[in-house]
């Protein structure tokens, strides 16, 4: 235990050397990045902003045709003397009369009455009368009720025309003794006919219950669309690129008549990815920037709406939408199914998808890849809806104005006025330098991958952004940097004569140094870090540097075992679960012991001839060891 008298010397000169390698590898290093950036040969479309949009054609119209025969009786009930025009939908010739039948007992007119009172005659024996119907649509005659008014017999002549046209002759035999029905004496109906002339060779006829059959038919049309409609679940996805800072709702969008419900639209507002839902609307506070390519995201469950941009997602209780069925448009904002124009995107637009149901969370973050992408028309990488795909244009035709449903649906769009582009939709990701599991690496010649955009050269790794070792053993000499932290997990190894500096550290069943060649470059290594740091069942043997001088880390140690000097200048140090320190230790703060933890005086690490910061050939706790 350290005396109770605690620390007499004061901290040692230090020139921060460590610090240098980090603003360094910050301002000269490109942030690591998790892919190159996709395709450089890709197409996408570029929006003016002021009239450019695509339109996709998802509604289909189709007609049934229903066809309804109507048997039509004329009785001639409630009229009398001239017949007037309209009367059952007819004109009528201005002979054509009618009578009150049974008045005229003993003769033909009452023959003639087969249902109420009142029989049709051609008065002052007309020839040729006729009626015709009033809109000149077609029927079928079926048959009359008939006899000869005065004569004993007589011949009766019908004749059926179609627009001016003889169509059909039919004559019957008629007396005044007794009615006949025409299709029971040699009278077969007439078809398709729109009038009917009547003559004969004697004086008047009487005739009632003309029947005739009338066809309407009916064509009633239906609309249907393979997008999601009124409350159904749904996704669209795009990557967008815009120009500027404008609002809008048409990024994406489909639906007509705005409020109620009736729309669904990808817009942008105040740089926030937006949901427009006709007057369901949702302003999320996900931000799209501009200039850069972002991977957009509205996912609809039928309770919840959520948004996502490159990863990222937030969720609101938003539901009961009534979406109108239309065509898809791209870039700009209708409300008429792009009869005219309200609003219009200014910038890139790529691989825009929609589906009929809420994808998952891992499917939409299979979809963005770590900013890589991925094809919405195949199924892999955690994503499985390929069958629910109802439409994807990647705009990759680079010429023409058809867009392309790469979904296999057949919905090929059109281009209006929107310009081809080359260039790739994703851009680099920020992501740590990772090693895997069983990774060997040299670092007087070392293999960092191809995934990635830090240094990696001959006796030096920096990364501008984290560094994780994964069960990997680092040989060799040099130093290895992180703006960010450095992890060593999974019995990761690190050999003596390595220089590790980083923000932060965190260390974990790992061991680094060996302490027995404290005197020779190969045995201790140093570790530098600024914000404190984590070690937990681990061993290091050489040199450990915490410079957190604004106390903002902490710098904890957890059953892990230290063999050389510690130099700490935070306030939150501290030693845990057994952990034992071999060598010295210098603090600008007290030190925290806890649980069985031990420092005891032993052996330090030898850096003759190095620059370590520190006086030539003197470590901390050398001169003056606790």
């Amino acid at each position: 235990q350290i005396p109770s008298d605690g620390i007499i010397e004061g901290m040692p000169d230090f020139n921060n050397i460590y610090d240098n390698e980090i603003t360094w590898t910050s301002s000269n290093v490109e942030v690591n990045a998790t892919n190159a950036a996709g395709n450089p040969n890709n197409k996408y479309l570029s929006f003016d902003g002021s009239n450019d949009y695509v339109k996709i054609n998802f509604t289909t119209t189709t007609n049934t045709t229903t066809t309804t025969t109507e048997d039509i009786v004329i009785t001639f009930e409630g009229k009398s003397g001239q017949l007037n025009n309209g009367y059952a939908n007819m004109n009528w010739h201005n002979r054509m009369y009618v009578l009150n039948g049974s008045n005229y007992s003993n003769s033909g007119y009452q023959k003639a009455v087969k249902s109420g009172t009142q029989v049709l005659y051609n008065a002052w024996n007309q020839q040729n009368v006729y009626f015709e119907s009033q809109d000149g649509s077609e029927f079928k005659f079926v048959k009359l009720f008939v006899a000869a008014a005065w004569c004993g017999s007589e011949t009766l002549t019908l004749k059926g025309y179609k627009n001016g046209s003889l169509k059909h002759t039919r004559t019957m035999s008629i007396t005044n003794s007794a009615g006949r029905w025409s299709n029971n004496h040699s009278v077969s109906a007439m078809n398709d006919i729109d009038k009917i002339v009547f003559s004969n060779d004697c004086w008047h006829w009487a005739i009632d219950n003309i029947t005739l059959q009338k066809s309407t038919t009916t064509t009633t049309p239906s609309t249907t669309t393979t997008l999601p409609k009124e409350n159904e679940t749904r996704t669209v996805a795009a990557w967008v690129r815009p120009n500027n800072n404008n609002n809008t709702w048409g990024m994406v969008q489909f639906g007509t008549g705005d409020c109620t419900g009736k729309m669904w639209g990808m817009g942008r507002r105040d740089q926030k990815l937006a949901l427009w839902g006709g007057c369901k609307d949702w302003v999320s506070n996900l931000s799209i920037p501009k200039n850069e390519w972002s991977f957009v995201v509205l996912r609809y469950n039928g309770t919840k709406v959520r948004a996502y941009v490159n990863g990222t997602w937030e969720e609101t209780t938003l539901n009961g939408f009534n979406t109108q069925m239309s065509e898809i448009f791209i870039g700009a904002e209708t409300t008429n199914n792009g009869s005219s124009f309200r609003s219009y995107f200014k910038g890139g637009i790529d691989e825009v998808a929609v589906w009929n149901e809420a994808l998952t969370n891992a499917e939409i973050l299979a979809l963005y890849n770590n900013g890589s992408g991925r094809d919405a028309a195949t199924n892999g990488g955690g994503y499985s809806s390929k069958a629910n795909l109802k439409g994807y244009w990647k705009f990759n035709e680079g010429s023409g104005s058809t867009v392309s449903d790469a979904s296999g649906n057949g919905k090929n769009g059109t281009r209006h006025g929107a310009t081809w582009m080359t260039g790739s939709h994703t851009e680099a990701q920020p992501g740590p330098l990772t090693f895997n599991a069983g990774t060997q690496l040299n670092l007087n010649s070392p293999n960092c991958g191809t995934d990635h955009t830090s240094l990696c050269t001959n006796n030096k790794i920096a990364v501008n952004q984290n560094i994780i070792f994964t069960d990997t053993d680092i040989s060799g000499t040099g130093i290895i940097v992180a703006t960010g932290k450095i992890t060593l997990e999974q019995n990761s190894t690190v050999a003596g004569g390595i220089t590790l500096i980083a923000n932060d550290i965190e260390f974990n069943n790992s061991s680094l140094g060996n302490s027995s060649l404290f005197n020779s470059v190969n045995g201790p290594v140093i570790v530098y870090s600024e914000d404190g740091g984590l070690i937990s069942a681990s061993s290091v043997s050489g040199l450990m540097i915490n410079y957190d001088t604004n106390n903002t880390g902490s710098y904890t140690f957890n059953n892990s075992t230290i063999n050389g000097a510690v130099l700490n200048y935070g306030s939150n140090f501290q030693l845990n679960n057994s952990t034992n320190i071999t060598g010295s230790v210098v603090s600008k703060y007290l030190v925290t012991i806890n649980s069985s933890s031990s420092i005891t005086k032993g052996n330090l690490p030898s850096f003759y001839g190095q620059n370590n910061g520190l006086s030539p050939s003197v470590i901390p706790g050398s001169y003056l060891e606790y």
